[in-house]
This record gives structure tokens, C-alpha cells and sequence, in this order.
């Protein structure tokens, strides 16, 4: 995780939206350039929030968020629309 996305999103006093992906490995395996066909499990995990926090915060946050599990990415968004499919 990058910390300048824990940066922004501070700034910004937005949470951070953590995303996970189950499947990759077997879809493109370690040294593989080649993609398989097949289906990756992406989750939205609950908002993790940022308000009343400063840049000293970024390690708490970083931990806070590392702890939902392996995310692959964060979303820092002021409005979300979020639907199950």
C-alpha cells in the first residue's frame, strides 16, 4: 500500500475503502506472463475512516487497514455507490 494514497485521503478526511482479490495466483502464477482464463472474488471490505486525522497517523492507518486482510488497493472517495452483484 502506497503511502501516498494514506496521504490523500488524510488530507482529504475520506475513508479508505480497502479491496481484496481471491484467485489471482492460479489465473496468472508467480513468473507467468501468461493470464488464464477464469474468475477472481473481489471484496469491498468496510470503510476505514480517516477524520480527525493527521499525517502523524499514516502508520495506525496503515496497520488499520493491512489488518482487514491482503488488500490489493484502496479507494478514497467523498461519495460511493456500492451495490452487490
Amino acid at each position: 500500500m502506497r503511502r501516498k494514497a494514506l496521504d490523500e485521503a488524510i488530507e482529504a478526511q475520506v475513508p479508505i475503502v480497502p479491496i481484496t482479490v481471491e484467485g489471482a495466483r492460479e489465473l496468472m502464477p508467480p513468473g507467468s506472463l501468461r493470464i488464464r482464463p477464469g474468475r477472481l472474488k473481489l471484496t469491498i471490505l468496510d470503510p476505514v475512516e480517516t477524520t480527525g486525522m493527521t499525517t502523524k497517523d499514516r502508520q495506525e492507518l496503515m496497520e488499520t487497514v493491512r489488518g482487514t486482510g491482503i488488500v490489493i488497493g484502496c479507494v478514497a472517495r467523498t461519495e460511493m455507490d456500492l451495490r452487490p452483484v
